[in-house]
């Protein structure tokens, strides 16, 4: 499976949710075992006020990171600036998993 990592928290959460969200049902239709914290945890932060900062998902998505084979990291705006994006890729490397990086159009192109 694939981890698919990608900003978040800050300015414009919903369209980065949306982006994420995309990118996702792209690689589905595709075949792609893809998991997305964002996707996930999104509709749960907002319809039941969990907290939205990568400090209380980090232990949760490090759990399915380390489950998977690969990161990929979706370079939206602001991508190198994450912190939550910058942790994954941190705990990607030294748990050896390969990581790629991807925009949306290359999610189309595969």
């Amino acid at each position: 499976m694939i981890y698919l990592a990608s900003p978040y928290a800050g300015e414009d959460e919903e369209k980065r949710f949306e982006d994420a969200q995309l990118a996702c049902a792209i690689l589905l239709k595709k075949g792609i075992k893809v998991f997305s914290p964002i996707v996930y945890g999104h509709p749960l932060a907002v319809k039941f006020g969990l907290p939205k900062d990568c400090s209380f998902w980090r232990g949760f998505n490090d759990f399915f990171l380390l489950s998977c084979e690969e990161l990929w990291v979706l370079k939206l705006e602001g991508w190198q600036k994450s912190e939550g994006v910058m942790h994954e890729i941190h705990t990607a490397n030294r748990a050896e998993i390969d990581i790629r990086y991807i925009t949306l159009k290359e999610c189309v192109e595969l």
